[in-house]
């Protein structure tokens, strides 16, 4: 969801002139992830705005920093965030003071599931074989994630209380280094959104001792 602070979302002087200036968006998460390529793709689709939107990867503290950048600026329509998952996660854990009372929603940019990502892997190729083999070596397998208590971190911790394994997950600095470093060969599987998956199939891969990204299922 985008939107902006809403102590006065309005501005001093409402639509009137507005904009005249170029745009500040914050994005929480470092360029390249689901979010980052998420907020351009939508900022990509406005037709006709009179002037240019500034994206600015403002990262860490799962997000906090970049959204609180937003809730303490003025509130006049030239910066703009956006609230995820995580925003929600970090008031539920009582990590912040933020509540969603201080953003102004705008617009509901995308829904978008998350899915099981592996790298290539002798010992499995299909979900089925990927569960039977994470019970038979329990807390064997490693799976990068986006931040500890972020998304993709509950998204994996779900998935493995359900399928009933244990594992060890390892904190990056966001979904874009989290994929690269399962394709790397860093960790064994990942949780993502379908569009950070799709970003990395996409790439055409330059490195030595990389993998093909595999999604085994939608979660």
């Amino acid at each position: 969801q985008i939107g902006s602070n809403s102590s006065n979302s309005s501005g001093s002087g409402g639509l009137n002139g507005y904009p005249n200036q170029n745009v500040n968006v914050v994005v929480q998460y470092s360029a390249g992830g689901g979010t980052d390529l998420s907020v351009r793709g939508v900022l990509d689709g406005v037709p006709d705005f009179p002037v240019n939107f500034s994206v600015a990867n403002v990262t860490g503290n799962g997000g906090l920093i970049g959204l609180t950048q937003v809730a303490n600026s003025a509130a006049d329509g030239y910066t703009l965030g956006v609230m995820n998952t995580d925003f929600i996660i970090n008031i539920i854990l009582g990590n912040t003071d933020l509540t969603v009372d201080d953003f102004s929603p705008l617009a509901c940019a995308l829904m978008d599931p998350f899915v099981l990502i592996i790298g290539n892997n002798e010992n499995y190729s299909t979900l089925e074989e990927f569960v039977a083999y994470a019970k038979e070596h329990p807390g064997e397998l490693k799976a990068s994630t986006n931040g500890a208590q972020a998304s993709n971190h509950i998204g994996a911790q779900l998935f493995a209380k359900t399928a009933e394994f244990e594992y060890s997950a390892i904190p990056y600095g966001g979904t874009a280094d989290q994929l690269l470093a399962l394709r790397q060969g860093e960790v064994d599987f990942s949780v993502a959104k379908v569009a950070d998956f799709a970003s990395f199939k996409s790439e055409k891969r330059s490195e030595e001792h990389t993998s093909e990204l595999q999604s085994l299922r939608h979660l």
